[in-house]
């Protein structure tokens, strides 16, 4: 994997996810080409308690094909723990 894709804005992308309801946290955000006109993401959305999972998923996979024409989405859903907050393997890779 190089940079990210043409087309993609990895900030635009991660703050939308995060505005879906139910969503508390995300990481492992990977986005990539899968040739010169197709993207993949992967991701693992943390959610609340209370969310439907498969609205969640929904969503957030819709989102994903349709505002930004992803090809091949790969999302992870979790329940979300406060332990998160402190994992340094939730954190954002340094650029």
């Amino acid at each position: 994997m190089e940079a990210t894709p043409r087309g993609l804005e990895f900030n635009e992308v991660k703050n939308s996810l995060n505005d879906i309801p139910g969503v508390v946290e995300l990481h492992n955000l990977r986005m990539w080409s899968l040739t010169m006109n197709k993207t993949a993401v992967s991701v693992h959305l943390a959610i609340d308690s209370e969310a439907d999972s498969q609205e969640v998923l929904r969503q957030a996979s819709a989102m994903l094909r349709k505002r930004y024409l992803v090809h091949e989405v790969t999302i992870q859903l979790e329940p979300y723990s406060s332990e998160m907050a402190e994992c340094q393997r939730c954190q954002e890779p340094i650029r």
